[in-house]
């Protein structure tokens, strides 16, 4: 996801807003409209949380000083431009350059909170590091033969447990490979040809499979969180218990493909509904696509 990108979305919970312009996000960041546990993306799929971002801070947010936010946000509450009010209460902010765009306002939260909530998040950081490295150091000591998965390789052949994060691999021809635990998270697979491949238990979050092959693959508790289905032939596919939250699968195929327990949370289906929140072995049609 590219920091520098112009527009941007804003996720609260299930809430999205946006597009917004970069420079009215830092704004929103130094007024407390948006906050840290705010998701963010520049393309309605991937998210990553505020603190994830750091590009995005406005730099009077980088420091300690309070002093220096204060009058950053009294500055910016005096520029603010005019509102006016939608039915459900939100406001809509209008200016007379071409370039901001008209966005719903998310609520604005007290200064004091504000900075409360900063100082907590620095503390829980630095605890949850602390942790993290002691779980790591007691994983090493216990498996010493246990290690991380190291930087992807995209020159790796197929093979069990590949590290393949991040490669493009566009019409790849993959049929019939053993994939099985793979590490593909992020991947641009784009019209590739993995007809029966095994690919139990891999990681493709958040990646493109759009147009692929999938006949008869065997995607068994893999992990396609977010990824992009849209006119992917899985006719005859294995998903059983794989998780395809948030996934897009607008146009795929599904012909004879084994769908037993497989998590379909806000995934997108075959003909364009949303489905709800829980959905799990069917698209069960949440309270948005029944508008």
């Amino acid at each position: 996801m590219t920091v520098s990108a112009h527009i941007w979305y804003v996720r609260r919970g299930e809430l999205v807003r946006g597009p917004y312009p970069r420079g009215l996000v830092m704004r929103y960041i130094i007024l407390g409209r948006i906050v840290a546990e705010d998701e963010l993306s520049t393309d309605g799929l991937t998210w990553l949380p505020l603190l994830q971002l750091p590009e995005l801070m406005p730099p009077v947010m980088r420091g300690d000083s309070d002093e220096r936010l204060v009058a950053a946000r009294r500055w910016e509450n005096e520029r603010r431009p005019r509102t006016v009010e939608n039915a459900d209460g939100t406001d809509v902010e209008r200016r007379q350059g071409a370039d901001e765009v008209p966005a719903p306002a998310l609520r604005h939260e007290d200064l004091s909170l504000q900075v409360a909530r900063r100082r907590r998040l620095q503390r829980s950081a630095a605890a949850v590091a602390l942790l993290l490295l002691m779980a790591f150091g007691a994983a090493v000591l216990l498996h010493p033969h246990s290690t991380p998965p190291s930087d992807s390789d995209c020159l790796l052949p197929p093979q069990p447990g590949a590290n393949w994060n991040h490669c493009a691999m566009d019409g790849r021809f993959l049929a019939g490979s053993d994939l099985s635990g793979a590490h593909m998270n992020s991947m641009s697979l784009n019209g590739a040809d993995m007809s029966a491949a095994r690919l139990a238990g891999a990681d493709l979050s958040f990646s493109n499979l759009s147009r692929a092959d999938l006949r008869k693959a065997d995607l068994r508790g893999a992990r396609l969180v977010g990824a992009s289905l849209r006119n992917a032939d899985l006719a005859g596919a294995r998903l059983d218990r794989a998780d395809l939250s948030y996934a897009d699968l607008r146009g795929a195929m599904l012909l004879g493909t084994e769908l037993a327990q497989v998590r379909l949370d806000s995934a997108i289906w075959i003909d364009g509904r949303m489905c709800a929140p829980g959905s799990l072995g069917e698209c069960r049609v949440g309270a948005e696509s029944k508008k």
